[in-house]
């Protein structure tokens, strides 16, 4: 949500300060132009933040190849991208292995990109069927 500023100056001015506060853009925005500034600001607010939020979870993720990769990369609080057997019942027994060795939790695949870049499983490699991602909870 943006934050709105109105003192003493801004009524002399007939104007409005609104600051974004994912980004900290000020605006002097005049009174007779706030309702199609607000408007505009809404209309675009919600892409911004979700394109913020993407930059900063991507810049979390580490791509690991082999356990001891994952294991440093979990310890450094990153999220581990992996090649994995399997999502279903028989990968569960890989899923305990990153649990008691490499100190994350598997948790899941992304729906909105369905990346496949790994030849094998990170656990027992077996052929890879999917692409993981490995992260500690807090």
């Amino acid at each position: 949500r943006p934050e709105f500023a109105l003192g003493p100056k801004d009524i002399e001015k007939s104007q409005v300060v609104i600051v974004k506060r994912h980004d900290g853009q000020k605006f002097f925005v005049e009174e007779i132009k706030l309702k199609e500034f607000i408007d505009n600001l809404a209309d675009n607010y919600t892409k911004e933040i979700k394109e913020k939020s993407m930059v900063d979870f991507e810049s979390q993720i580490e791509v690991a190849y082999e356990k001891d990769a994952a294991v440093e990369a979990i310890n450094n609080g990153k999220i581990v991208c992996c090649g994995f057997c399997s999502i279903d019942f028989d990968g569960e027994h890989c899923a305990e292995i990153v649990e008691k060795d490499i100190g994350g939790f598997v948790r899941g695949k992304r729906i909105d990109e369905e990346k496949h870049e790994f030849a094998t499983c990170i656990i027992c490699n077996k052929p890879a069927t999917c692409t993981v991602y490995i992260a500690k909870s807090y």
